[in-house]
């Protein structure tokens, strides 16, 4: 956690669990998580997706956000 700190980065996470161990003596945990820096502001909550039969469910998010173009600039070419 201190290198994302270190970084400028940003953990977005759901908050509940995504993965339920088949082992009772083991808790539910948040294992998936995204990484990022300046866009939590342009997410969506993440949302955890139940719909799968498995032990550990996936999490989706939107980013609402276009991405910046940096055009190059024009060249001129002389030797013409």
């Amino acid at each position: 956690m201190e290198a994302i700190t270190r970084a400028s980065l940003e953990v977005i996470h759901p908050h509940e669990p995504t993965h339920y161990p088949d082992n009772g003596n083991h808790s539910p945990d948040i294992l998936d998580f995204f990484v990022a820096r300046n866009i939590s502001s342009y997410c969506s909550p993440p949302a955890v997706l139940h719909d799968l039969s498995s032990d550990h469910f996936p999490v989706i998010t939107n980013i609402g956000a276009y991405p910046i173009v940096n055009q190059a600039p024009t060249r001129l070419n002389m030797r013409r």
